[in-house]
């Protein structure tokens, strides 16, 4: 298990304080995304080592595991139960693009809560992930944390490749709960999506399909639905 960086302290989410840990590699290669120095890394922490410093600090309650792209690492679930064992609640955040991987953790109680992140409307999917075939494993991966019964919640970044109509079409496949986030200009893989998008909270307001919908800026967050 290799670890790119920790960040101790990273957020509070429902009183819980969650350190953040990156995992190094992705297989999507999205346009917009913001951490192209995570993606493309190829070096790391041990996962023992890092395991270590966090058994030294004492101040977090759960661990969030992000990336790149964690559900790539073969020997993910081996390094969350070594987190489990140090009382740790543990979030992850995928792009679902391994739902065998995510199949695994629920049913061994490895993850209590799991963040999915839909790029875009299925008929974009290649082209915004510049990768083939890559909508239906998110489907698999929608249907199994669906009929987990855990907590989990689809998370959409309304980058400059998105329409309010895409939104409206990721709206009326989304099951649960969704969050609709703010994009980030800044050193992105793509420097064609490096510019602003008008976050029209209104428009998002107005969406249906969805039980529960919240929109995430950099100010503030809350439920629209």
């Amino acid at each position: 298990m290799r670890v790119h960086s920790v960040e101790f302290q990273s957020f509070n989410w429902n009183g819980i304080i969650f350190a953040k840990i990156a995992c190094p590699g992705c297989n999507f290669r999205c346009g917009y995304c913001f951490v192209p120095d995570i993606v493309f890394s190829k070096q790391g922490k041990d996962g023992k080592t890092v395991i270590e410093e966090i058994r030294r600090n004492q101040v977090m309650h759960g661990v969030c595991i992000t990336g790149g792209e964690p559900t790539i690492q073969k020997d993910l679930p081996i390094f969350i139960k070594k987190l489990q064992l140090l009382g740790l609640k543990i979030m992850i955040e995928t792009n679902g693009s391994n739902p065998e991987m995510i199949k695994k953790l629920v049913q061994r109680k490895l993850v209590d809560f799991v963040r999915l992140d839909i790029k875009a409307p299925p008929e974009k999917y290649d082209l915004i992930t510049g990768s083939n075939g890559s909508w239906k494993p998110i489907e698999e991966t929608m249907t199994i944390l669906e009929n987990w019964g855990g907590y989990w919640e689809a998370i959409t970044v309304w980058h400059p490749g998105l329409t309010k109509e895409d939104l409206q079409k990721i709206a009326n496949i989304v099951p649960g709960k969704w969050v609709v986030t703010q994009f980030q200009t800044g050193k992105l893989i793509d420097p064609k999506y490096n510019t602003d998008v008008c976050f029209d909270e209104e428009f998002i307001e107005s969406l249906v399909g969805p039980r529960e919908i919240w929109v995430r800026t950099k100010s503030h967050e809350r439920r629209v639905r």
